[in-house]
């Protein structure tokens, strides 16, 4: 006798200047990383919103601070994808570069599986020609 569970749990490679360097594990029925995901994501753009506002402060001659607080702020960023996906996937994502577009192209990948799994889970329970409505922004129309 056995109880066989399925979480929903996947595997998405990490492929990084064309190779693979390891692999996310992720569920994204479990509302718990939904949650955190998204937590993550508030996060990035806050971090960018005020790297943007503290941008506008600095002079030529503060270049320095302004790689200081982008070094901050990948180190942020660095630590929260470990703790969310597991330690060790930065360094699998961005190798050592702390490279604003890669963070961006990190978030933007998930996002894209996070979509793709969700048109997967649901196109059986659709008919031929179907396609998944756009989601709204709670406004109601005729």
């Amino acid at each position: 006798m056995e109880l066989r569970i399925k979480t929903g749990t996947v595997q998405v490679p990490i492929i990084r200047d064309g190779e693979e360097t390891g692999k996310l594990e992720l569920n994204p029925r479990d509302v718990t990383f939904a949650e955190a995901f998204f937590d993550l994501v508030d996060r990035y753009r806050q971090l960018i919103a005020d790297y943007a506002e503290q941008e506008k402060a600095l002079t030529a001659e503060d270049a320095r601070g302004l790689f200081k607080l982008l070094s901050n702020i990948s180190a942020t960023l660095r630590e929260s994808i470990d703790r969310l996906f597991g330690q060790g996937t930065a360094d699998a994502a961005f190798g050592q570069a702390n490279d604003p577009v890669a963070f961006e192209q990190f978030f933007d990948g998930i996002g894209q599986v996070l979509e793709e799994l969700r048109a997967d889970a649901v196109a059986p329970y659709l008919e031929e020609g179907d396609v998944l409505d756009e989601p709204s922004d709670g406004a109601i129309s005729d």
